[in-house]
């Protein structure tokens, strides 16, 4: 009898924590893309002495150090569990805007879109396969749907919200929308390390080689229309970046206030 009980708490206190990770999860997506510092990041970028010969070049690295991670990260999370690489993904989330704020030169600079890079591969789709393994462990299936269209508002009233607080902080101080950032990139991390890992069968970590051959199959050797799927989800996440550098340069060169951004 007393096992019984045991057991029936543990279950209850499971599902619990399989529930709280997705509304743990639709805040973990605002507070990610919660990026006061991106409305006027190229202005940012001009006031440390750099046009947009440099700027561009800064954002390839950033581009290049992204694709080859994105395949990696996720064997990654496989391996060793989901909330462990949204941990070290928002860990990396936060050096690399502190690191941002702080830098003295290009250089720093680099060092800080190299980090940012690897958190967004280490972040993206990682959030979604842990909110699908907790829905599954729940046997909620059918609401994987609605959850994702949540995830996904969180996400973009995270970045609206972000942009208007971005154009306030800029009339107090010019620089207070980097601070801001520095410290806004501590709350992934804090809800982050709350997550509860769904039980779910893991890759084996005794064959890479056949790992690996197994996704490159499933990505663009087992159906067409998931291959189109995943790179259109590539070039996709990429567009929003280039009219963020691109339009923002446009801008000021029209000379509209920067708190207009």
């Amino acid at each position: 009898m007393i096992s019984f009980k045991l057991s029936v708490r543990r279950s209850k206190m499971e599902e619990h924590r399989l529930q709280s990770n997705i509304q743990k999860i639709y805040w973990l997506n605002g507070s990610f893309c919660f990026m006061v510092l991106m409305p006027i990041i190229v202005p940012f970028f001009s006031n440390l002495g750099l046009d947009m010969k440099n700027v561009y070049p800064l954002q390839a690295i950033f581009a290049v150090f992204v694709l080859p991670f994105e395949v990696p990260s996720g064997y990654f999370s496989d391996l060793v569990g989901r909330k462990w690489s949204l941990v070290l993904a928002s860990t990396l989330h936060s050096l690399g805007y502190i690191i941002m704020a702080l830098a003295p030169n290009f250089l720093w600079l680099v060092i800080s879109e190299v980090v940012l890079a690897v958190s967004v591969s280490l972040f993206s789709g990682t959030d979604l396969s842990l909110l699908y393994d907790s829905l599954q462990a729940l046997e909620k299936k059918k609401a994987a749907i609605k959850a994702v269209g949540r995830k996904v508002f969180y996400r973009n009233t995270g970045e609206s919200i972000a942009g208007l607080v971005g154009g306030w902080l800029l009339l107090w101080h010019f620089e207070a929308p980097a601070v801001a950032q520095a410290m806004v990139g501590l709350v992934p991390l804090g809800i982050a390390l709350t997550l509860y890992e769904p039980p779910r069968e893991k890759m084996s970590a005794k064959s890479h080689k056949e790992n690996f051959r197994y996704i490159w199959k499933s990505l663009f050797g087992h159906s067409r229309l998931l291959t189109f799927i995943f790179l259109t989800g590539v070039f996709y996440n990429f567009a929003p970046f280039i009219s963020v550098w691109a339009f923002q340069s446009v801008r000021q060169e029209r000379w509209i206030p920067i708190y207009f951004f």
